[in-house]
């Protein structure tokens, strides 16, 4: 079990690739293999959040949803200002535990996405993996 985070998807198809997803959330679910990723709703602004369902070799670890929710700067908008993932991470991590707003938490992982109009198409509780990994690995 890798305790380093992956590099960061640059695009779509790199964080639905099972090795990928495998060793994100290998972080927090150790052992888990992904074995397939199926595209679900898109949503595109600056950022694009990703709704997408897992397969896993086995039986999905407790707390771990099959459907799950990426984000990250895909597009070609996005692209053009990375480091606004940067802030929003940092955000999260040192202003919103302390603002008594209801928001995601984490170190910068969204660990459970509590606001469900954040990643767009909720019908539920749904996991929210944020591409960016972790909010420690980033420089502001």
């Amino acid at each position: 079990m890798s305790t380093t985070a992956p590099p960061v998807p640059a695009t779509v198809d790199e964080l639905l690739d099972p090795a990928w997803l495998t060793a994100a959330l290998g972080l927090r679910f150790p052992g888990v293999e992904v074995t397939s990723a199926t595209l679900g709703p898109v949503t595109q602004r600056v950022s694009t959040n990703v709704r997408f369902r897992i397969e896993t070799s086995g039986e999905l670890p407790s707390g771990l949803p099959p459907t799950l929710c990426g984000k990250g700067y895909f597009s070609e908008q996005g692209r053009a200002v990375p480091a606004v993932g940067a802030i929003e991470a940092q955000f999260y991590r040192e202003l919103a535990p302390a603002s008594g707003l209801h928001a995601q938490h984490g170190a910068g992982r969204h660990d459970r996405c509590r606001d469900q109009e954040a990643c767009g198409h909720h019908s539920g509780k749904k996991d929210h993996l944020n591409a960016h990994q972790s909010a420690s690995q980033m420089k502001p």
